[in-house]
């Protein structure tokens, strides 16, 4: 600028000010870009130089933001206001609103924010200016994370994302990057977040943006705490503290001590938790950021917990609560309401803390509401599943059985049940596999199958496929990019879908809707105890055991490796073997059915584990010498909620005229690792007289999801396998490829029951909140009211055993599916009495009164 003055004579100092405060301000020397500001505008006023003004004010604006000082940039934005002469210009009127709305946003003032960015938004799209409306958007999300509206939020960033690389915007999609970081851990999903405060790191780094580069290091930190890796957070926080220190950022300096003192809580040290917070206080001074003030306060009061000093957290919690009650931000309720439950708690009051943590409860699904389906909807709930463990075990000490069984159900499976309630509402059907990116996923889906198959060759017989640990590189790759995909599907569509209010069960609901001589078994595990609710048409009777979480862990860690064991064996008879799982799981009997059993007055049993007791047995539970199975029928479901479902799917089937005349389908798709399928299949047809079989090449995609459409039973006997790292990739094979849980969502489905003779295709991750998450899981959402999935490694002889006598006893018992259930195990233990040949497959959901109408006339 000065070498142009220099050329053309001109004066151009107005401009050289306000270049250089802007660049001044991108490289964080905002002292002296304020100290310049102040002097140019002192001479601008002086020249009664309005423009001048306007445009030095705006820049001073952007630095008090570099600051955090959100209310000085809306100081500076009232005052070019003040200095526009008649009507602001359309495009000046646009800058002025986007930039005031993200301030007032600042300052939790969310209404007004919103009519501004919004105001921005309609001016910049009337005038064509695309990247600037795509700015004013990503805005907008984030202004919808502030306010706890994290699915609207993600649907801002994937909107504006495109525009910004279309341009070559690195700066705009590095801050996508950053705040797609902050609204992943506030759904505690901390992998994700983060993978993406890497890559804005890396990208600031390179734009040399120091504030944004320590604001990424920060969010990192956060994501290593929550996943456990300490010592890396600690790093991760010391050095953002240091270049928020070099910025003089005393708030966010502030917030890096803060979370280094839940480092030093979580290692049982409050003493120098409480150093840490005695400096941060000296930092959070020089800022005026309620957050930050708020943020120290709660941090206080949980040094004062782990100190026993619960008097003293709940005075510090009651009086921020109160000075913070215009940061309207919903952690800020959640977490206060949390803090004095725990006080009260300490303190002996059970009642008062009761009611703060049902209020923490209410927050937390209210602010549901705002969160997108399904593996968002269960990561945001797992992360706070402490509150319901909390508020269960004093209920359950106050004798209030009632409301104690509502929360124990309000915690489980709250976002499959908040999808399916959804799904029946709105009938949504929305196809990840089409719309935007819809090429890129068909490439994933292709490449990935290829590579699938590839890792399939085995030697070792059975219906399994390798460890998800044995996967290349490629394809962890590939899959956590599918994934990507598929999860950026659902912030399409309606916003309804699975964002309806709760939907309680009362126990007078679910006992009226208990058939006769059922009883309904609710688990619900907590730190260092189970609670057990034991729920028939005639009574209610519950239970706590007190037993470690981890300790019931460990037993049904234990009872799988024995299963890896009898399998590795390959002996059908090993006395050794069954003698020590029969005695491993004789312990988990003694807690889970011994102190219940004399309330167990009826032949049918539902089970609603939680928890790692999702991936138990309990039908191969011990009692006395022999085991549950043989005097119970046995089923289960993921909760009283989904069970009643079911239960209403299961009676429309029974209704619907259209399936009458359809007949069974058996699919299977066999190879060398697995030949007993075709012999499987056949067997299975042969016991159900007319039912169409589909073998190899024919059991394609196409034909299995319309067999689910149009036959009562649908029979699949394929590989399966379970994905440990991305539950919602597990996957069966069809004769044309591989099917994921995802792609279940998709189905529409008609038929009464449906089995996965596979091994595997039962496992389910299990959420902190009790979320089931697998294949199950899709046949729950696309309608299946009954299913029988394999819950480990089938064993293939066995497996075409079972199959062949529960189809036997099915047709000949007028489509019994509980009675076929029982005499299948009791058929294979016959000649193999260890569970893994036996116990592998789980009746699920509430299968109608008559599977196989078609077949059976007058039923």
């Amino acid at each position: 600028i000065e070498e142009c003055a220099a050329v053309t004579g001109e004066d151009l100092s107005e401009l050289f000010d306000l270049t250089r405060i802007q660049a001044l301000g991108h490289l964080d020397r905002c002292e002296e870009a304020r100290t310049l500001g102040a002097d140019a505008l002192e001479r601008a006023a002086a020249r009664e130089d309005a423009r001048g003004l306007v445009g030095l004010c705006l820049a001073l604006a952007q630095v008090a933001f570099r600051q955090d000082d959100a209310r000085g940039a809306l100081q500076y934005y009232a005052r070019a206001e003040a200095n526009i002469p008649g009507t602001p210009p359309k495009r000046l009127r646009a800058l002025l609103d986007a930039n005031r709305g993200t301030a007032l946003a600042m300052r939790n003032r969310f209404r007004a924010s919103r009519r501004h960015l919004e105001r921005a938004e309609a001016i910049y799209k009337g005038e064509g200016l695309t990247h600037s409306a795509a700015a004013v958007t990503y805005n907008t999300g984030y202004v919808a994370f502030l306010r706890g509206a994290y699915r609207e939020a993600l649907a801002c960033y994937a909107e504006s994302r495109p525009v910004f690389e279309r341009v070559g915007d690195q700066h705009h999609l590095a801050q996508i990057h950053l705040d797609s970081a902050e609204t992943y851990l506030h759904l505690a999903k901390p992998v994700d977040a983060a993978r993406e405060a890497q890559q804005a790191e890396a990208t600031f780094h390179e734009l040399a943006l120091k504030k944004e580069t320590a604001q990424a290091v920060f969010l990192q930190g956060r994501a290593h705490e929550v996943e456990g890796r300490l010592d890396d957070a600690r790093a991760a926080y010391i050095r953002a503290e240091k270049l928020f220190a070099t910025l003089r950022l005393g708030a966010r300096r502030a917030a890096c001590m803060i979370q280094r003192a839940r480092l030093f809580l979580h290692a049982g040290d409050p003493d120098a938790a409480n150093a840490v917070l005695d400096t941060a206080g000296v930092a959070a001074t020089e800022a005026d950021d309620a957050v930050v003030h708020l943020l120290l306060a709660y941090m206080r009061a949980r040094v004062a917990l782990a100190r026993a000093e619960p008097a003293r957290a709940r005075d510090l919690v009651t009086r921020a609560m109160d000075e913070a009650r215009y940061v309207r931000r919903p952690w800020v309720a959640l977490e206060g309401h949390r803090l004095l439950g725990s006080a009260h708690a300490q303190l002996g009051e059970r009642l008062f803390a009761i009611d703060h943590f049902s209020r923490a409860i209410g927050v937390l699904e209210q602010t549901r509401l705002g969160v997108p389906p399904d593996e968002y909807m269960t990561a945001f709930l797992g992360g706070h599943a402490g509150l319901y463990e909390s508020v269960v075990r004093l209920l359950a000490d106050e004798d209030d059985v009632e409301r104690a069984f509502a929360f124990a159900e309000r915690a489980k499976s709250r976002a499959l049940v908040d999808l399916l309630v959804g799904h029946a509402s709105s009938g949504d059907r929305r196809d990840p596999r089409l719309g935007a990116g819809g090429r890129r996923v068909h490439y994933l889906r292709e490449r990935l199958a290829a590579i699938y198959r590839r890792l399939a060759r085995s030697d070792r017989p059975g219906r399994h496929r390798e460890s998800p640990k044995s996967y290349t590189d490629e394809a962890r790759a590939l899959e956590a990019e599918l994934a990507r995909h598929l999860r950026g599907a659902v912030l399409d569509g309606e916003p309804g879908l699975g964002v309806l209010a709760p939907t309680d069960v009362r126990l007078s609901d679910l006992q009226a809707a208990l058939p006769h001589g059922t009883a309904f078994l609710q688990y619900f595990v907590a730190e260092k105890s189970v609670q057990i609710f034991v729920v028939t048409r005639e009574a209610i009777f519950t239970t706590q055991q007190v037993i470690e979480r981890s300790v019931l862990r460990f037993l049904v860690g234990r009872f799988q490796f024995h299963l890896s064991k009898q399998e590795q064996s390959g002996e059908p008879h090993n006395p050794l073997l069954l003698r020590a799982t029969r005695s491993n799981l004789a312990q988990l009997s003694r807690t889970l059915i011994d102190p219940i059993l004399e309330h167990l007055d009826v032949p049918r049993l539902v089970i609603a584990a939680h928890d790692g007791l999702h991936q138990l047995p309990f039908h191969a539970l011990p009692l006395g010498p022999t085991w549950l199975a043989d005097r119970f029928e046995i089923s289960y479901a993921p909760s009283a909620a989904v069970y009643l479902q079911c239960q209403a799917r299961a009676e429309d089937v029974d209704r619907q005229a259209a399936v009458e005349g359809q007949t069974p389908v058996i699919l299977g798709v066999a190879d060398e690792r697995a030949p007993q399928i075709k012999a499987e299949v056949e067997a299975v047809a042969g016991a159900l007289p007319g039912a169409r079989q589909l073998q190899g090449g024919d059991a394609t995609i196409a034909a299995w999801e319309h067999a689910l459409q149009v036959a009562p039973v649908v029979h699949l006997a394929t590989h399966g396998t379970f994905h440990a790292e991305q539950p919602l990739l597990s996957r069966v094979r069809l004769g044309d490829g591989w099917l994921t849980a995802y792609e279940f969502y998709q189905l529409r489905m008609q038929a009464s029951l449906v089995v996965l003779s596979t091994c595997e295709s039962g496992i389910a991750a299990v959420s902190d909140g009790g979320e089931i998450l697998g294949l199950v899981r899709g046949l729950l959402y696309a309608g299946a009211p009954a299913y029988l999935t394999g819950q480990w490694r089938v064993h293939d002889d066995a497996a075409r055993q079972f199959m062949t006598r529960f189809y036997d006893v099915l047709g000949r018992s007028k489509g019994s599916v509980h009675a076929a259930y029982a005499a299948a195990m009791r058929d294979v233990r016959a000649g193999r009495e260890h569970p893994y040949f036996w116990a592998p497959f789980f009746l699920g959901g509430h299968p109608p009164r008559h599977v196989l109408r078609s077949q059976l006339g007058s039923a």
